[in-house]
């Protein structure tokens, strides 16, 4: 971070796990399962930091870069009370949390 401004990847981070959020709590008219094959977990199964699990669907290598694509794994690093947020304000606010 130079002169307090977070680099590219951190910011394109964001973004994305911001749509996610808007996909995933359907405060967008976009359903969830165009983009990601979503599952909920059990907690006792559960291998990342909340329920509401997301799964890339199979691609090929020269997908890796669409949205669907990155945004999994950040999204299964958040935990719980960040995915259960009921606002997109209060959950940008959690995402500084993580060093978004």
């Amino acid at each position: 971070m130079t002169c307090g401004l977070k680099n590219l990847e951190k910011r394109r981070t964001k973004g994305d796990l911001i749509e996610a959020y808007r996909i995933m709590t359907e405060k967008e008219a976009i359903s969830a399962h165009k983009f990601f094959e979503v599952r909920m977990v059990s907690r006792t199964r559960c291998q990342h930091g909340n329920k509401l699990g997301l799964y890339k669907k199979q691609t090929g290598t020269r997908r890796n870069r669409f949205f669907s694509v990155r945004v999994v794994n950040p999204w299964n690093k958040l935990d719980e009370k960040t995915v259960a947020e009921n606002t997109v304000e209060k959950f940008k606010k959690k995402l500084s949390e993580f060093g978004y």
